[in-house]
């Protein structure tokens, strides 16, 4: 600019200047032991390049305001007071009262350390408004360091008028004669010497003369922070104009490779930073939003089944009841047995059906009990407490043990075990591949293992077959994992990861309780890449039903809980367990609309409960891990033992049992012989026809109280609010639906063609006469 002075170069900055373009960008050639010290660009903005309002990007380094958001601050010359200026068209506009406080970084972690010399140099217009008013505050204030009153700081105006006062040392409010003008451009200038921890500034022509920095500890000399002082929040507060910043360092030539170093640190931790971020706005966007009651927006379900598991999947119900469906154990259970010789327990049952191979696999946990201690025992051959097993079957009921050269054991060459990890695979889930990873391997593996320099640790694996397993690139996935599964689920429609487990302990003493507090309940945490997840919190947690004041019976804990998502819901298996002496323990079934709000049944009914005396299953039932929709039923496989949770092997032996229900009846609603409502959720219509899962009761003495069910549509105001529903799809238009049936398409007047809602909002109002109401959903025909 032509009417400021001549910007005062000290002799040590007459060297070659080699501009480092980004933070980004690799160094100079590296430098010799004794060689030239180097002069490096660190921060460089004339501020002409950006839109008024726009986020600032320098030329190098980085520029951004006090409260970590991007620096939005360029102006014009029309809004400078004073008027165009014959030279620059825009500066920064820093203003005490709209946030604009500024940060320039340079893009090391801290230059301290290395050493060396730093020059800067920036043209700064104050205004200073009424900041005379309150002399207790700095009408401009420069900081080098990490704060304001890091290293090197300077203020303008502060009790002085206009002087510029700094710190020398310890000492603060240091006078050296320097005086600044109001209302003008002026050139400033710092110089550090990192070296011998001093430094001076000139503004014009005035110099301060040395100074000494201020130790301030562990403190990093990282950036330049530059603001307007405040009026004491009272007033008007001083706004600064910025033009033509510059800072370069000359690094000392035998310390470039520390600078580099120190530059790829920075960079891996800005990544970081930057994964983090993109993690946070992802979850943001997509986490816990239900449009419904935010907004009032109807559901738009397409063709997913809808089911009415609890409260959260209906609008409203009268005279209806929520009903456990316990599902029917094979007569034939248990279908595995441990009948090989290197297994003496087994459990974990992960079950998938292989549509290409047309074939049932099952991997599960094969016990080696006597790594323990007891059990069978064979000398000379390294142990393997848990390991992962694996059967396959044509019909899901009778299986067969292929024997694999994959992992010897107990001196058998040949064996039906697949893998035993880095020290063990324990607590696996097998899932199907979500799409987006699909071309790793059509099966996911997450399992518990311990890794050097990890410890206990969630690792992945991937299989096309089954039996082979590729590891994940990036393993583990999940540090600091506790015993039990975790268990993965991966939600599609909001593209995110949510991981169950036991939670780290979180808000008791671990000591006090002898280990309870990290295994009475169940928490999540959430992820979209499988490797920046949230803090795990606690979704599901014994409450005062499961309490118990007996002597010796402190109630019952979640030892774990099996997680997928099925149709519009999140179902879990929780393993209910004594807290303390031998007592039995169940599965029983909670349900989520979102995968973090957890419903139980209000009965606390077990969904699959204990057997009789005597029964291979009576001691508990427990590890329910994965549904397999074969036609119209489901399977279920889960582990049982005849004996309490604490009695262990040998004379408790685990084994594999399996059950099946219809399809999607888990919950049913039900209305009794006086009959009663269910009013679902406002969705849009998105299929010419509604098909419904019920389930009315027959009674053989009397088929006039057999059970039926009627459905009527209705909008938000004629229908719901007065009760008249859409013509020609009321309750009366309606025939009685008898049939016991999991997609019974429903028909008003012998019509059940919905193409004339298609895209409409409405309500479906359910009324159940001795029947129960699992779910609906549109389709097309």
């Amino acid at each position: 600019m032509s009417d400021q002075p001549r910007i005062l170069r000290p002799a040590f900055m007459e060297v070659v200047v080699f501009t480092l373009v980004a933070i980004g960008c690799l160094l100079p050639c590296r430098a010799e032991e004794g060689s030239e010290p180097k002069t490096l660009v660190l921060l460089a903005d004339d501020f002409e390049t950006p839109q008024p309002d726009q986020p600032l990007q320098a030329t190098t380094g980085a520029w951004q305001g006090n409260d970590g958001v991007m620096l939005k601050a360029v102006v014009d010359s029309s809004d400078l007071p004073g008027g165009p200026h014959e030279k620059s068209t825009k500066w920064a506009r820093l203003d005490r009262a709209d946030g604009g406080r500024s940060e320039g970084h340079f893009g090391f972690k801290d230059l301290r350390p290395i050493g060396g010399k730093l020059y800067v140099s920036f043209n700064m217009y104050i205004v200073r408004n009424d900041a005379d008013k309150f002399p207790a505050a700095a009408v401009a204030e420069i900081g080098l360091g990490s704060t304001l009153a890091g290293s090197v700081n300077i203020m303008a105006g502060r009790e002085t008028g206009n002087r510029v006062t700094s710190n020398d040392g310890e000492k603060t409010g240091v006078d050296r004669d320097v005086q600044f003008k109001d209302d003008t451009w002026q050139a400033w200038q710092i110089w550090v010497d990192l070296e011998n921890k001093t430094y001076e500034y000139a503004v014009d022509d005035a110099k301060s003369g040395v100074l000494k920095i201020r130790n301030q500890g562990d403190e990093a000399f990282k950036l330049i922070e530059i603001e307007p002082g405040t009026a004491g929040n009272l007033g008007k507060d001083s706004v600064i104009y910025l033009d033509d910043m510059s800072v370069t360092y000359e690094v000392p030539g035998d310390r470039i490779a520390l600078l580099e170093e120190q530059r790829r640190s920075q960079e891996r931790q800005q990544q970081k930073q930057q994964e983090l971020a993109a993690h946070e706005a992802l979850l943001r966007k997509n986490g816990i939003r239900d449009a419904y009651y935010l907004y009032g927006t109807p559901d738009d379900i397409g063709h997913r089944t809808q089911l009415f598991l609890d409260r959260s999947s209906y609008a409203d119900r009268w005279d209806v009841y929520e009903r456990i469906n316990q599902p029917q154990k094979a007569p034939n259970n248990p279908i595995m047995m441990p009948d090989q010789p290197w297994e003496h327990s087994i459990g974990l049952p992960n079950v998938l059906y292989d549509e290409q191979m047309q074939k049932f696999h099952m991997w599960y946990a094969n016990y080696d009990t006597g790594k323990w201690g007891g059990g069978k025992t064979v000398k000379n051959y390294k142990r393997t407490a848990y390991m992962m097993s694996y059967a396959e079957s044509t019909d899901g009921v009778h299986w067969t043990k292929p024997l694999m050269d994959k992992v010897p054991y107990m001196g058998y060459e040949k064996t039906n075990i697949l893998m035993t990890g880095n020290s063990t695979v324990q607590e696996f889930v097998v899932i199907h591949t979500p799409e987006h990873l699909r071309e790793r391997g059509r099966f996911m593996l997450w399992y518990r293992d311990s890794m050097p320099g990890s410890g206990k640790c969630v690792n992945v694996a991937y299989s096309d077959n089954g039996v082979d397993w590729t590891l994940h690139d990036d393993n583990p996935v999940y540090k600091k994992a506790l015993d039990a599964q975790h268990v993965p689920v991966w939600d599609e429609q909001r593209q995110i990861w949510l991981l169950y487990a036991r939670p780290q302990q979180l808000a008791a003493n671990e000591s006090r309780y002898s280990a309870e507090n990290s295994r009475t309940r169940i928490s999540v945490t959430v992820s979209h890449d499988m490797k920046n997840w949230t803090p795990a919190r606690q979704v599901l947690g014994p409450d005062e039903l499961d309490r118990s004041d007996e002597p010796g019976n402190k109630g019952h804990f979640f030892d774990r809980m099996s997680a997928l998502k099925w149709g519009n819901q999140y179902i879990g298996f929780l393993a209910i367990q004594p807290r303390h002496g031998h007592d039995n323990g169940w599965i029983e079934l909670a349900t989520s609309p979102d995968g973090f709000r957890w419903h139980r049944s209000p009965l606390r009914e077990p969904f699959i409960p204990n057997g009789k005396e005597g029964q291979w299953d009576a001691g508990h039932t427990w590890m329910l891990t994965s549904i397999v929709e074969r036609g119209h039923f489901l399977y279920l496989y889960y582990v049982g033992a005849s004996q309490p949770w604490r009695q262990r092997y040998p004379d408790n032996t685990r084994t594999i049992g399996m059950a099946q229900i219809r399809k999607d009846r888990f919950i049913g609603q039900y209305g009794d012989v006086n009959g009663g409502w269910v009013l679902s959720r406002e969705v849009k219509v998105t299929g010419n026809r509604l098909v419904v899962n019920i389930a009315p009761e027959h009674r053989a003495w009397n088929h006039q109280h057999h059970g039926y069910v009627k459905v009527e549509l209705l909008d938000r105001n004629g229908g719901v609010y007065s009760y008249q529903n859409l013509p020609g799809f009321g309750q009366d238009d309606c025939a009685r639906l008898r049939a016991n049936e999991y997609e019974m398409v429903v028909s008003w007047n012998g019509n059940p063609d919905l193409s004339s809602l298609r895209g409409k909002p409405v309500y479906i109002r359910f009324w159940l006469k001795s029947a129960y109401l699992f779910g609906f959903r549109f389709m097309d025909q």
